[in-house]
């Protein structure tokens, strides 16, 4: 950005007023983040207190199911003990009454032999019943002592899993007081940060102020002093002009007295008195002369002491214009980094209730990783007398549905993952097609780089071009200053002899006029030059705010891309949120088999189709690469060109410097000489404005090369950061490359399994 006292001249400067940092509106707005952030946390503290409370009332009911069982067992043990302890029944009182009495018929024996066999083949059938009732029941034992067993394994599976909740809720409230106090941290440095800008913002406006009030009171201090040598000038030229005149009618007199030859002794001593009194006239001029250029001097010597300030006010002004631009950038970054935070925040509370999600899914599954009761025979099912309990049918009715959640939960992952691959493909497209963009305006602007170097190398060239006729013009000048050391020497011969020497004034007179014409034209063409080189400044200033919308537009389309890697997470977090939704699904699981095996075989032709496009990735990367280095090649050619430019602007400079001092000197043997002599003065002085004024935009020149050179630097990290984003990539896509191998591996896991199920 150039700033010339012309612009402040014209236009007033615009200064804002010192910025409150930001409004109430952020703060409100954070206040109700905080808030919205504390009743999540109050939501899943309460969902995971309801949680653990379910599962403690599972526990007990498990407990109590345990407590039943072991109760039955016991039952049972006692029932089989009471069998094997059992005396055999007593005799009948008829057989008692038989022995009694007397002696009885035959019949009478008969009948009671057959009721004897009868009761020992009962005996006997009963104790056979027992015996096998007794094997049964030790079985049943010991099917009940393993599903103790595996019931307390259960339960022991239940205690770790509620303590890696437990610990897993220490975590959360760990990490989420950790995040509280690093929010607040991070509020108190923003409040700092916004103080020490207000603060700063306020200080650079005031001064700014002072600045434009130094550069006011300069502007009125060099207008004063140039009316005031432009005053002196004029005075000069008058009392020259008079001088000249008298000199004229002096000399005219004397060729009059010359030519009458009869005048009287006392007229003669009349002329050598004037001649005497014109003697002191011309020495008192010369005094005067030479005061006034002593002056002249002084007066020369402050305006260059104005226009250094004026080069420093200057320098400052574009500091401070530099500062508020940095001010600027650092709002911007700030707007950054608090978007940047709350998209973290809404990430770590949708992180956590992801987390809430999968721990509540994965609850059931917990309890159903053993394997079930084993089926009974089905020739012993007939001698049980006591059907089996509903808390054992509940828990197989729940392993084959844990089953096939586990198998739809499978292949809903495996959808999901396709389609987070799918994504991942299309982003990693949309990815190269910006990079080939960004190197396509890569190496436009190269191309613009190395048509400005071009310009900058025409440039110099007409500079050199100008410094040759600069020293064209001071050789003429040391010239016409030997000339007028003759017409000194011929002066001072007339003063001495005027009869003899009008002529030769005359001849003088005339030569210093063409001379004087000839500097004229010298400075229209001059002035010419300057308004061209001014109409190149303008247009390499529009040419560089082009540039600057360029980095502008590189930038929006950075933040473009940023946002659309935020937009695809946020995607991929509401697929894991819609996996509850897939769960009513169960139905439809057994007709898509087909469909799943068809989508397999689409699976592995669109694997086949990903290395494809690996390795044309692979294959871009590398022209991506060798670009880069083509590149690198140019800048440091660039650089290289850049270093001999800058070389031959300090020879230039060195030269300048060297033409200011032999113009100096010249103007010191100007400043004896007469009117003549300060016209020429006043030429010079105007031709030395006129090389400061190169100068000056020769230094605006060599700033703006620096600033190329730091977007050269700029544009270099931002290839940089494109090849760390490419290399990211690749990561990615190899972690995507093993998630899809272990995908393949689950599902053939799940097929055999599913194979071994139908089997059984």
């Amino acid at each position: 950005m150039d700033y010339s006292l012309r612009d402040y001249e014209d236009t007033p400067p615009f200064l804002g007023g010192a910025g409150g940092g930001p409004s109430s509106s952020d703060s409100s707005h954070l206040l109700r983040q905080n808030s919205d952030l504390q009743r999540k946390l109050d939501e899943e503290s309460a969902s995971n207190r309801k949680k653990l409370d379910a599962y403690r009332t599972s526990q007990q009911q498990q407990a109590a199911l345990v407590s039943k069982l072991q109760a039955k067992l016991l039952q049972y043990k006692q029932r089989c003990k009471d069998l094997e302890r059992d005396p055999p029944p007593p005799l009948p009182s008829y057989l008692d009454v038989g022995r009694g009495g007397g002696p009885t018929s035959s019949s009478a024996l008969d009948a009671a032999q057959a009721h004897l066999r009868e009761l020992r083949e009962e005996r006997i059938q009963d104790f056979d019943t027992a015996l096998r009732r007794l094997e049964d029941e030790r079985r049943e034992n010991d099917k009940l002592r393993k599903m103790n067993a595996v019931y307390k394994e259960q339960l022991d599976e239940a205690h770790q899993t509620n303590e890696a909740l437990t610990n897993d809720l220490e975590k959360l409230t760990s990490d989420w007081t950790h995040l509280r106090e690093d929010m607040a941290m991070k509020e108190k440095d923003w409040i700092e940060e916004e103080q020490y800008f207000n603060d700063y913002y306020s200080s650079e406006h005031a001064r700014l102020l002072a600045l434009w009030r130094d550069v006011v009171d300069i502007k009125r201090s060099f207008s004063a002093m140039q009316a005031a040598t432009e005053q002196d000038l004029t005075k000069i030229r008058t009392d020259l002009g008079q001088s000249t005149r008298q000199m004229n009618g002096a000399c005219t007199s004397l060729v009059a007295m010359g030519a009458g030859s009869g005048l009287a002794n006392t007229e003669k001593e009349k002329l050598s008195k004037e001649n005497s009194e014109l003697k002191s006239q011309v020495s008192t001029l010369k005094s005067d002369n030479h005061a006034l250029a002593l002056d002249s001097k002084h007066k020369e010597e402050k305006v260059e002491e104005l226009l250094k300030r004026i080069h420093v006010l200057e320098s400052r002004v574009e500091e401070a214009d530099q500062n508020v631009l940095l001010v600027e950038e650092m709002q911007h970054e700030l707007e950054l980094l608090q978007n940047t935070l709350r998209d973290i925040a809404r990430a770590v509370i949708q992180d956590a209730e992801g987390k809430d999600v999968i721990s509540s899914v994965m609850q059931p599954h917990v309890h159903l990783t053993q394997p079930g009761v084993p089926p009974r025979s089905p020739k012993r099912a007939p001698f049980t007398r006591q059907p089996t309990s509903p808390a054992f049918a509940e828990g197989t009715i729940s392993a084959v549905q844990s089953s096939l959640n586990n198998y739809q939960l499978h292949i809903h992952e495996l959808q999901t993952k396709l389609a987070a691959h799918r994504e991942q493909l299309h982003s990693m497209k949309k990815q190269y097609e910006t990079a080939d963009e960004s190197q396509y305006t890569l190496s436009q602007q190269v191309n613009s780089l190395t048509t400005e170097l071009d310009q900058t190398k025409s440039a110099l060239n007409q500079a050199n071009r100008e410094k040759e006729g600069l020293n064209k013009n001071i050789e003429i000048l040391r010239v016409e200053k030997t000339a007028l050391e003759k017409t000194k020497r011929e002066i001072n011969e007339m003063v001495e002899s005027l009869n003899s020497n009008l002529d030769k004034v005359q001849k003088n007179n005339s030569r210093l006029s063409k001379i004087n014409e000839s500097l004229q034209n010298e400075k229209l063409f001059l002035q010419n030059e300057l308004d061209r080189i001014n109409s190149d400044m303008d247009n390499r200033e529009t040419e560089l705010r082009g540039k600057d919308d360029m980095n502008r537009r590189l930038r929006e389309d950075l933040l473009i891309a940023n946002e659309d890697l935020k937009n695809a997470k946020l995607a991929k977090e509401l697929l894991e949120q819609n996996k509850e939704e897939m769960e009513t699904l169960l139905g439809h699981v057994e007709k898509s088999k087909g469909d799943l095996e068809s989508e397999m075989e689409r699976l592995l032709l669109d694997q086949s189709e990903m290395n494809e496009q690996i390795s044309k990735c692979e294959a871009l990367i590398a022209s991506l690469e060798a670009d880069r280095r083509s590149l690198c090649e140019k800048n440091k050619k660039c650089e290289e060109e850049k270093q001999s430019l800058r070389n031959q602007m300090n020879d230039q400079g060195n030269d300048v410097a060297s033409l200011k001092k032999e113009l100096l000197q010249a103007e010191q043997i100007r400043l004896d000489l007469d009117s003549e002599k300060l016209t020429l003065i006043e030429k010079c002085k105007f031709l030395e404005m006129e090389k400061e004024k190169v100068e000056v935009e020769l230094s605006q020149v060599t700033k703006d090369r620096s600033d190329l050179s730091h977007q050269l630097s700029l544009l270099q990290r931002k290839k940089e950061n494109l090849v760390e984003d490419i290399s990211r990539l690749k990561q990615k896509y190899e972690q995507s490359l093993e998630m899809n191998n272990r995908v393949n591996k689950n599902l053939e896991d799940l097929v055999k399994e599913c194979e071994e199920k139908e089997v059984r």
